[in-house]
């Protein structure tokens, strides 16, 4: 007799622990959760995520890697605009206000982009755009460099109360214009 042992199938299983994992960095930070405690905010085994990601760090790899694509058309965007440097910084501090459960994750997770090709090849898709605009691969990693970091330090409190967020996109995409 053939056993009618029962199956339960999530569907877009992979989706929906990416989208438990972006809630939780954003609530707990991108070191202060576990597949496990994904899974049973999904309500699957704990095992079930361990056919999608390796680990917790290939978890967040998957969610940066995500963000990157996410991020991508928003830069080619703006590489078309008169004056592509500050539309570039623009639209990565827009990004990154936007999406802060992101920025954590890029900056908390202390993530090898080495250690994902996925996640190097989506940064290197987006720093090309940016290379590709302004000409030269220094300028384009000023620009990157200026526009994550003061949104990096907006993010983390650095800045409240001595600067207004508008002041500092005003600041940025003026330097930007120098870069």
């Amino acid at each position: 007799m053939a056993s009618s042992r029962r199956t339960y199938h999530h569907g877009d299983l992979r989706s929906a622990l990416l989208e438990v994992a972006r809630s939780l960095v954003l609530t707990k930070g991108p070191r202060a959760f576990s597949l496990t405690e994904a899974a049973r905010l999904v309500g699957v085994t704990h095992a079930a995520p361990y056919r999608h990601f390796a680990s917790a760090d290939a978890m967040l790899a998957a969610l940066a890697q995500d963000a990157l694509a996410e991020l991508l058309p928003l830069l080619r965007a703006a590489a078309q605009a008169p004056e592509p440097a500050p539309a570039l910084a623009e639209a990565l501090m827009d990004f990154a206000a936007a999406r802060p459960q992101d920025l954590d994750t890029f900056n908390l997770a202390g993530l090898q982009h080495t250690d994902h090709p996925g996640l190097k090849a989506a940064g290197a898709a987006c720093f090309g755009v940016i290379v590709e605009a302004l000409g030269d691969a220094g300028r384009a990693a000023a620009l990157w460099s200026l526009a994550h970091g003061a949104a990096t330090l907006a993010r983390r409190g650095a800045l409240e109360g001595l600067v207004q967020n508008d002041a500092l996109l005003s600041a940025v995409s003026a330097a930007a214009r120098r870069i």
